[in-house]
């Protein structure tokens, strides 16, 4: 539900009483095994939203829990200073997410370019194995958007210039600047 008011454009500002429900609610809904994705989109999205450490720590405490060993979430983590001991290590999905070390490794100038050539060419390709992947196509009208949350806490952790990322799909560019206004 919080993707789709997302995409059927709620001001994200009203998002965050649900986002907050949401995360309360993990530890009784989320799955390691098949929840990766969700908990990516949890962590991305508190970050834009910037949450209160004291909800973004019921994530970080499941993903410690779980010992899910993932150098994106680890990443992720260490920006809210949660106490990550390191960001080393791999990506428990390579496909699509670890071109993203090219946007977390480089100057801004370069990581900028990269997060768009990840947006355009990795990223929903990277999603072929899921469910959601052109779900668009179905007839239940069962779509709710296709978000690159990531890329948009990227964004917003790395400082980034994404001004040219406002109109390329998949990036949620009034989430990472909704305190702009």
């Amino acid at each position: 539900m919080l993707i789709a008011k997302y995409s059927w454009g709620t001001p994200v500002e009203e998002l965050i009483p649900e986002y907050e429900r949401l995360a309360a609610n993990m530890p009784n809904v989320w799955n390691q095994k098949s929840g990766y994705i969700d908990m990516l989109w949890m962590v991305s999205i508190g970050i834009m939203l910037e949450i209160d450490n004291d909800i973004f720590s019921i994530l970080n405490k499941l993903v410690e829990e779980s010992e899910l060993d993932d150098y994106l979430l680890k990443y992720l983590f260490n920006s809210r200073d949660c106490e990550v001991d390191t960001i080393e290590g791999n990506f428990l999905f390579e496909t699509p997410y670890k071109y993203l070390s090219n946007v977390i490794t480089e100057d801004k100038n370069t990581g900028q370019k990269n997060l768009k050539y990840y947006l355009e060419h990795k990223w929903y390709q990277g999603h072929e194995d899921t469910s959601w992947h052109d779900i668009h196509k179905e007839e239940q009208r069962l779509y709710y958007g296709y978000w690159s949350f990531e890329s948009g806490a990227l964004a917003q952790i790395l400082r980034l210039d994404d001004s040219s990322l406002k109109d390329t799909t998949y990036y949620p560019y009034d989430m990472v600047h909704y305190q702009d206004k």
